[in-house]
């Protein structure tokens, strides 16, 4: 954490577990987390951002080959009369044989560039989201294994150990060797704990959006529903 923020550890002091992130919170399923990529992810929305003003610099230069045409005034005295005439000047300026292609050309590629940008974004964060959904199911599992049946076990071996050490049916190496058992496993838990919130880190990372609360934190206000967005299915595919 000093590193983190840039300051010296002693600064940092004592950090107790219950200013962590609540555990025990649902996790969305897959479907539900690529929808929030699309309608939440960051550089998602600029590159997406990009393509569509790709698109209308080529709608643009697409209109260019076809300009506008040119209404102009004019009005003369006619010679030998106290009048004058007034009329429209029609005028247009069309390209013989150019016809802006080379613009159009360039505002296509750059079209295209910034589809393939998009189409590649979207890519490397569904293989980020998958890799981080693989390391939350592995995490919580361990952490089931663990609470489940690794520690408790451990922990009546220790006390079936203390109960021989006690009756002399046993010497306190068998005692030393058990409680060792029981801190290594103790120490696995913390890592899987570890992993597990870490697999939490990436996944808001790659969505763009928290999904876990802080004590004191509300997941209040809600965030944007994701099947407003017109192109939310474009991260799927």
């Amino acid at each position: 954490l000093a590193a983190l923020i840039g300051v010296a550890p002693e600064l940092i002091g004592s950090i107790s577990v219950d200013r962590l992130p609540r555990s025990g919170l649902a996790r969305p399923g897959r479907d539900e987390l690529i929808r929030l990529i699309a309608a939440e992810n960051g550089e998602l929305a600029r590159r997406r951002a990009a393509y569509e003003e790709s698109e209308a610099a080529l709608r643009l230069a697409v209109a260019e080959q076809y300009p506008d045409l040119q209404l102009g005034f004019s009005g003369e005295d006619e010679a030998g009369e106290d009048r004058q005439v007034f009329g429209l000047a029609l005028g247009i300026e069309l390209p013989i044989f150019d016809r802006n292609q080379k613009e159009i050309a360039e505002a296509e590629a750059r079209r295209e560039e910034a589809r393939e940008s998009f189409a590649a974004k979207a890519n490397e964060l569904l293989a980020r989201l998958d890799h981080a959904l693989l390391e939350f199911e592995v995490a919580t599992e361990r952490l089931r294994l663990l609470d489940e049946e690794l520690l408790p076990e451990i922990a009546r071996n220790r006390e079936r150990v203390r109960q021989a050490l006690a009756a002399g049916s046993t010497d306190a190496l068998r005692l030393l060797e058990t409680e060792r058992q029981g801190r290594r496993l103790e120490l696995d838990r913390l890592d899987a704990d570890q992993e597990l919130r870490g697999a939490w880190a990436e996944l808001e990372a790659v969505v763009g959006l928290p999904l876990r609360v802080f004590p004191g934190e509300s997941i209040d206000p809600e965030p944007a529903t994701p099947t407003e967005n017109p192109n939310a299915e474009e991260v799927e595919r």
